[in-house]
């Protein structure tokens, strides 16, 4: 009875342990019934600005510098000896004033003999054209006359003393005499008749042409001797002050020698300054319309009014910049040395409405170079948009295609961004 009772306990013991066992499991796996509860999505917090209409009115600001003052060192062309020298050191002078003279008296020789020797070759030429007068005409026919009268006689006495050689009276040597003499009468007719035929007809052409350049030799002559004598006169070049002379009065100096050191004065200041190739296109067609200002950093806070003066028209190899030049005007008081810098100031308007204005923070970039921006639509879901930019400056960039005005655009936290992305825009800090 016992074993029985013990037997029944037992198995009593195992179907309770079962289904403890089956509760249990069943307790576990009831949870996997239930479906887990969805997250809520993630609407992250983005910078945005909304972009303004475009403005069509220029503001550039370029580092600019002071030019050095014009310096020149004065010399003589030519050589000779100092006749003036009214200059001292600290001295002002004009555009023109004498600055030294050489003595002229050599330089005014050469020439007065030079005019003399064209005058005498004028009137060489004038009588080639004119001809012989008639009383030289008239002068020449008697020497033609008396040339064949001596001829004949010639003529007569060389017969005469052939007959007598013939007849052996003489011997032959005397009508060799007379042969001579026979020769040279025809050629002195000759040469009479000829200085006649000129006589009446006048020089021949090639002797007018070679007489011609005779002339126009001795006149370069003339304009050169001129050239030098004007040269013998030192002039200050423009308005100036005499920085130090190096020569004294009565000394001979020669071409090119050093007389003198000039340094230009004036009103006005010029001050050069460097600007990108992009800004070129912009500002040289509106160059007239432009208001330049400068402010140096010798003098914050002071504007001096600046006049454009030119634009270079090629780059710098090293900077790829173009050189830009104004002037400003000096005034008592207020020393502007060379070396000293500060600031262009350029505005304008450049007649343009299709630029506008980005934060650089808010462009990004392809893998392959192309910029874009981050463009969140009324659902405040953002998109990439492909842009064309243009000159950056300060902290934003100039930005030609891809947006338009009223367009809100990402500035801040743009590299977490992704497309459709839902975001909650911000536009100023606190929100």
């Amino acid at each position: 009875m016992n074993y029985r009772l013990s037997k029944k306990l037992h198995q009593r013991i195992i179907l309770l342990i079962t289904l403890s066992f089956s509760l249990f499991v069943s307790a576990c796996n009831g949870g996997d019934n239930k479906k887990p509860e969805a997250k809520a999505a993630v609407v992250r917090p983005v910078k945005t600005i909304t972009v303004k209409p475009a403005s069509n009115s220029i503001k550039k600001t370029y580092s600019a510098v002071v030019l050095a003052t014009q310096q020149v060192d004065l010399s003589f062309r030519v050589s000779g000896k100092l006749q003036q020298l009214p200059i001292k050191n600290g001295m002002e002078v004009k555009k023109g004033d004498v600055i030294a003279q050489l003595d002229k008296r050599d330089f005014q020789s050469k020439i007065t003999q030079l005019k003399s020797q064209i005058n005498q070759a004028n009137a060489q030429m004038k009588a080639m054209k004119a001809g012989a007068r008639p009383e030289d005409v008239a002068s020449l026919n008697s020497a033609v006359t008396a040339a064949q009268a001596e001829l004949n006689q010639a003529q007569i006495q060389f017969n005469r003393t052939a007959e007598l050689v013939k007849k052996q009276v003489i011997a032959r040597n005397e009508l060799d005499k007379d042969r001579s003499a026979l020769t040279v009468a025809k050629a002195n007719l000759n040469s009479k008749k000829q200085e006649l035929r000129k006589g009446k007809a006048g020089g021949r052409k090639e002797d007018v042409s070679a007489q011609v350049a005779v002339i126009q030799g001795l006149q370069s002559q003339l304009k050169n001797l001129e050239d030098t004598l004007a040269d013998a006169t030192l002039r200050a070049p423009f308005d100036g002050r005499i920085s130090s002379r190096q020569v004294e009065n009565f000394a001979n100096v020669q071409a090119k020698e050093s007389i003198a050191t000039i340094q230009k004065t004036s009103s006005e200041i010029d001050i050069v300054f460097n600007i990108p190739a992009p800004d070129i296109v912009v500002l040289v067609p509106i160059k007239d319309q432009l208001k330049s200002t400068v402010v140096l950093d010798s003098y914050p806070g002071k504007e001096f009014p600046a006049e454009q003066r030119e634009f270079s028209s090629e780059a710098d190899s090293a900077t790829q910049t173009y050189q830009g030049r104004v002037a400003i005007k000096t005034s008592e008081g207020e020393p502007i040395l060379p070396g000293m810098t500060g600031n262009l100031i350029v505005t304008g308007n450049s007649g343009k409405s299709d630029v506008y204005s980005l934060p650089v923070s808010a462009i990004a970039s392809q893998p392959s170079g192309q910029p874009f921006i981050w463009v969140v639509d009324d659902a405040n879901k953002v998109s990439k948009r492909d842009v064309t930019i243009g000159e950056a400056s300060g902290a934003n960039v100039a930005v030609s295609k891809g947006i338009q005005a009223g367009d809100v655009v990402v500035t801040a936290g743009i590299s977490a961004l992704q497309d459709s992305m839902t975001v909650k825009p911000i536009t100023a800090v606190g929100e």
